[in-house]
């Protein structure tokens, strides 16, 4: 088992592929989606871990991948992944935070299309 913990913030199609990618490969996935987790806990069950707020799925994480644009986590800063993740790695596949801004204080990437 890979002792790695990897943050998904957004449940939808893109994110349970991501999920199911990182968990196949033995990493502690831990999801989280004000609107479509009752849909991830009907397909992953307990194979993966739920967090209740963003910042809970933050909480500890080597890297977190932001694939869904709600306002929540649009309001997300560079400081609250800073704060509450292990090693700060963050993954903007919606590209919805500033580059420059989040590339000077942390490790990130965005990639994808914008929502």
């Amino acid at each position: 088992m890979i002792e790695k913990t990897v943050s998904i913030v957004g449940t939808g199609y893109v994110g349970l592929c991501t999920a199911v990618g990182f968990a196949s490969k033995g990493y502690k996935v831990v999801a989280y989606d004000p609107k479509a987790v009752v849909n991830a806990r009907q397909i992953f069950g307990d194979r993966i871990e739920y967090a209740r707020s963003s910042m809970e799925c933050l909480k500890g994480a080597e890297c977190c991948i932001v694939v869904t644009e709600w306002e929540e986590f649009k309001q997300l800063e560079p400081k609250d992944f800073v704060r509450q993740m292990k090693s700060p790695l963050v993954i903007d596949g919606r590209r919805i935070y500033n580059q420059k801004e989040f590339s000077r204080r942390l490790n990130f990437a965005s990639i994808g299309l914008s929502a």
